[in-house]
């Protein structure tokens, strides 16, 4: 682990109250993301990924909150600053893109007004600068003609548009960290790997760290260095995205990279994890994952698996890690 990482969430805690009753949607959570370097945090949909990034800017909103732990930016615990210090930091020095742009984009304001109204506040830039500016970031980002497209309203843009100037709008204050929530999300296998080679040229031209939240183990391969995977609101294992892809060590890794297709695999031979991620208000006893384990015995039902190190760069919460090996992608 980095001296000093970038981010780093130590045993972040967050509950739901639904009902009346405190549901734990993330248990324990920790893992870094260092300068410069893409982070992928990996999981089915319901596993906690998604609550774990808006943690990470303070955007979880009642009837959620966090309730344990500690999210250190560059040093300084996000949780402890008042919440003028914390919009200080969102969109300027840590900036998001959502999963659906056309509910994260305005639909009476132009892309431009959109663009400008985020330079003019963490930027100070007005009128004619910011759109100038604007019509800068939009070029980065590829979107063609972009002198025209500012005047243009979100219903104007086809979706892989609208990701890109959500993108634009992440990048208006070179950030040092962007948290990327599923941003290929309903688009079409082309324009996926454009937005994805897009993030990555950017972020060698600014030089930002990337977390990329995902369920789709094609992305990680794409963009990532190292992948935390998560199931039920907990890390069960973390890694390079070499080892873990040529040998998983967690049962759920494997079952995630046996689903994935492949070019040369025949008809019919896909092998999905049997059953669906618990609801966090009934969880299983032991292990979480233990109902779909093809590897579960009477320890795994019973003991919860702590998160330990298996090697130098690499951490495992199964009592049989390593069972799986052999199970990866070649």
């Amino acid at each position: 682990m980095p001296v000093e990482p970038l981010l780093e969430v130590r045993d972040l805690q967050v509950q739901f109250t639904r009902r009346g009753q405190a549901v734990t949607a993330v248990d324990g959570v920790s893992f870094h993301v260092g300068a410069g370097e893409t982070v992928a945090l990996v999981g089915e949909s319901g596993c906690g990924k998604s609550v774990t990034a808006r943690s990470i800017l303070r955007l979880i909103r009642p009837p959620g909150r966090v309730t344990g732990g500690r999210i250190l930016f560059e040093g300084r615990d996000l949780l402890s600053l008042s919440e003028a210090e914390m919009r200080r930091i969102r969109g300027n020095a840590i900036a998001m893109v959502f999963q659906e742009p056309m509910t994260s984009l305005n639909p009476v304001y132009t892309v431009g007004q959109q663009i400008a109204e985020a330079l003019r506040l963490h930027r100070g830039l007005k009128g004619r600068r910011a759109l100038a500016e604007a019509v800068d970031l939009l070029r980065k980002v590829q979107i063609a003609d972009p002198e025209r497209r500012i005047h243009e309203y979100p219903h104007q843009l086809s979706g892989g548009m609208r990701q890109r100037v959500m993108i634009a709008m992440a990048l208006a204050c070179r950030p040092r960290l962007l948290i990327a929530d599923e941003p290929t999300t309903a688009l079409d296998v082309t324009v996926q790997a454009q937005i994805l080679e897009l993030i990555r040229q950017l972020q060698a031209e600014f030089g930002m760290a990337v977390l990329m939240i995902t369920h789709d183990l094609g992305v990680v391969a794409e963009v990532a260095q190292r992948v935390v995977v998560m199931y039920a609101g907990k890390v069960v294992e973390e890694g390079t995205v070499a080892e873990i892809f040529r040998r998983p060590a967690h049962p759920y890794t494997a079952g995630l990279l046996q689903s994935v297709p492949r070019l040369g695999q025949g008809k019919g031979r896909l092998q999905p994890i049997p059953g669906t991620v618990p609801d966090p208000a009934a969880l299983p006893g032991g292990c979480r994952f233990h109902p779909r384990c093809p590897l579960a015995d009477e320890r795994c039902r019973q003991e919860q698996p702590p998160l330990e190190s298996w090697s130098e760069t690499r951490r495992v919460a199964c009592w049989w890690a390593g069972r799986t090996a052999g199970s990866g992608v070649a």
